[in-house]
């Protein structure tokens, strides 16, 4: 089995490519707003902002839909649907008509020069070396115009194939390379010449329309909505190309890709039917929502072919690239390997583990798979790693508009904790060398704080994470959720293995605050030389005593974590 990358317009916004939203706010922003034309154009991008029914209260529609609406307009002889209005007003102010053909003209000319990168804007994509390692070539298929990927392989010396030599040429294809390129929708450096001819010129053209040294007049071929299905060549062979490596992949990895083209759509279906293996790993601040609403079910109702079989990962691209072949990628085959072994064992009605693959997918953050597996098991056979199941569930289901799981599962994550409570702090002393060590007695047996310390640097360093790679209306609540975890990760940070060492410990700013401190401190030392009984036994105390409402405070604020609303905002 195999990797393909799938790139949508979230793909390449890192490489700051305005995303399909974005390229609508910075050709509004090229206008001038106070002349006949830019007022036709707030007209059209106004009407469609309120009607867009695909996501109700967005600011603006996006690129492709505003391309697709200048098209009709211009060829609106060309919309049987009129003929149902005999005499209906053409509903744009004062002599808008005139204006759509420039208008048109500006927007492909403006995505145009959006859409050329410059090669320092592609180092984010240094992260997809390692996946080079495992799939040469590495197919990328994208739906976007710009030249991203084609900069990531100038700039780290890598070799790719996209169909063209000068003219379209799909045989390309089987030539030994680092990097199949398939873009399915065209590309800035697409031409289609007014003889019928395919070609890419890679010059640094910022008109869309350009007249090649034969004398012919050639167009970008970047194809739109409108458009998208009546092309023929590449696009027809592309898609077809498309089909054959998802049927082919155990894993496709689809970055900031909305899934609103009703055939590539489809596609994913299709595969997905035939390939039982395929799994899609999908990359977008609104993954969740993208999956629930165009690939968990069929238009009809019922659930797709990929339904439970698409692991969100609701992140900036930038931000989870460097981890995703480590920490998601290969543990994602790994719980999926775990899974079947445990189903095919209860299938022969042999002993089973569910604890392993419940784990293994709470770990790469698919919390639906992790429930369900966890669902066949009990709670008490996860044992030592009941706290870091439930954390990482907790964070995965809340990220995920899941508030009742998250907040189920924190719970249970702070239920872990309970051994660790402050009232149970026993600090002890050792003498060699002079050292304070913090232990919990339980029933058990002792606990060292160590084993808190382990919980809550893992829980600051997730929340750390996502406090950048989320977006931006969800970044509040996550910020907020860390300032709760930091007095805690704060006190714990400095016990290294449970204990500090004498000079560590009065050197912390809360001991130098602490009344009497030159005394504690000559006391420790009178310890450590002659060991009298009374300091022996009293100093212990004295010191859990100091430390005790330090960690209650700082306990405190962790469970405030119980207070905080798990509904996720638009």
């Amino acid at each position: 089995m195999g990797l393909v990358f799938f790139f949508g317009a979230g793909a390449s916004v890192a490489a700051h490519v305005p995303d399909t939203m974005g390229m609508v706010r910075d050709f509004l922003a090229s206008q001038d707003v106070n002349s006949s034309q830019g007022k036709t154009l707030s007209a059209i991008v106004e009407r469609l902002r309120t009607w867009s029914e695909e996501a109700p209260g967005r600011p603006l529609p996006d690129v492709e839909l505003l391309l697709d609406v200048l098209n009709r307009l211009l060829n609106a002889k060309d919309e049987p649907l009129l003929t149902f209005w005999p005499g209906g007003n053409f509903n744009l102010p004062g002599d808008a008509a005139r204006h759509l053909p420039d208008l048109m003209d500006d927007l492909r000319n403006f995505i145009k020069r959006a859409c050329i990168v410059k090669e320092a804007e592609v180092s984010y994509l240094a992260h997809i070396r390692p996946f080079l390692q495992y799939n040469r070539p590495l197919d990328i298929f994208t739906v976007n115009y710009d030249t991203v990927v084609e900069q990531f392989c100038n700039v780290f010396r890598y070799t790719y194939v996209d169909g063209f030599d000068l003219d379209w040429n799909p045989k390309t294809f089987e030539r030994t390379c680092d990097v199949r390129l398939y873009k399915l929708h065209g590309s800035v450096m697409w031409y289609l010449s007014d003889r019928g001819r395919y070609l890419k010129v890679p010059v640094l053209a910022r008109e869309d329309k350009i007249e090649l040294i034969t004398r012919e007049a050639a167009r970008s071929l970047m194809a739109f909505p409108a458009q998208k299905l009546q092309l023929s060549e590449p696009f027809l062979d592309l898609l077809s190309r498309l089909r054959t490596a998802l049927e082919q992949v155990d894993i496709a990895v689809v970055v900031g890709y909305t899934f609103r083209d009703e055939h590539i759509r489809n596609l994913f279906w299709e595969a997905a039917h035939k390939n039982e293996h395929l799994r899609v790993v999908l990359i977008s601040p609104s993954a969740t929502r993208i999956y629930e609403e165009k690939l968990k079910s069929y238009p009809e109702g019922p659930p797709s072919s990929l339904s439970e079989r698409v692991l969100t990962l609701p992140y900036r691209f930038e931000w989870v690239l460097p981890m995703l072949l480590d920490q998601f990628v290969s543990p994602l085959r790994h719980a999926v390997s775990l899974e079947a072994a445990a189903s095919n064992a209860a299938i022969m009605g042999q002993t089973t583990d569910w604890v392993s693959p419940a784990f293994k997918y709470a770990h790469i953050e698919w919390d639906d798979k992790a429930a369900e597996a966890l669902g066949k098991t009990t709670v008490s056979h996860l044992k030592e790693r009941t706290g870091e199941f439930f954390m990482r569930l907790w964070v995965s289901s809340w990220l995920r508009g899941r508030p009742d799981r998250a907040r189920d599962s924190l719970n249970h994550f702070l239920d872990s904790l309970q051994d660790f409570d402050p009232g149970r702090m026993d600090l002890q002393l050792v003498l060699s060398p002079p050292a304070v060590v913090m232990l919990f007695p339980t029933p058990g047996g002792m606990k060292s704080v160590d084993e808190l310390k382990v919980m809550i640097d893992l829980l600051n360093s997730i929340l750390s994470f996502r406090v950048s790679a989320v977006k931006d209306s969800v970044k509040p609540s996550v910020e907020m959720a860390l300032v709760l975890v930091h007095p805690l990760w704060k006190y714990l940070s400095p016990w290294k293995h449970g204990r500090l060492l004498e000079d560590d410990y009065f050197a912390l700013d809360t001991a130098m605050k602490t009344p009497d401190v030159a005394t504690l401190r000559q006391d420790l030392q009178t310890l450590t030389q002659t060991q009298p009984p009374d300091l022996r036994e009293n100093l212990p105390s004295r010191l859990t005593a100091i430390e005790r409402p330090k960690l209650q405070a700082a306990w405190s604020h962790l469970l405030r974590l119980r207070d905080l609303s798990y509904e996720l905002p638009p």
